[in-house]
């Protein structure tokens, strides 16, 4: 009889593996992957993600820089990846 865990726990090493082929042909770098009880989540290095589109996890303002968090899916996987903004100077009036 095969262990329930150790089953789910292959399934997900399957998507992912799918995940990270994908985004690697896709020219990504994948820094980061975590493996739960749902849907693996493999974090992306910025700047590579155009290819796909996302909706906002997060956004938090931190010192006038907003870091936006954004997430789509793949292969049964969660794609996150971190955008952040600069404060965009504002005109001074005389």
């Amino acid at each position: 009889m095969k262990n329930a865990m150790n089953a789910m726990v292959q399934e997900q090493l399957k998507k992912t593996m799918a995940a990270v082929y994908h985004l690697d042909d896709a020219g990504c770098t994948v820094i980061e992957v975590s493996i739960g009880r749902r849907n693996p989540v493999v974090t992306i290095e910025s700047g590579k993600e155009p290819f796909v589109r996302g909706a906002v996890k997060s956004r938090r303002t931190v010192d006038g820089i907003t870091r936006v968090v954004v997430a789509t899916t793949s292969h049964g996987c969660q794609i996150e990846w971190c955008e952040n903004y600069a404060p965009v100077a504002q005109a001074v009036r005389s």
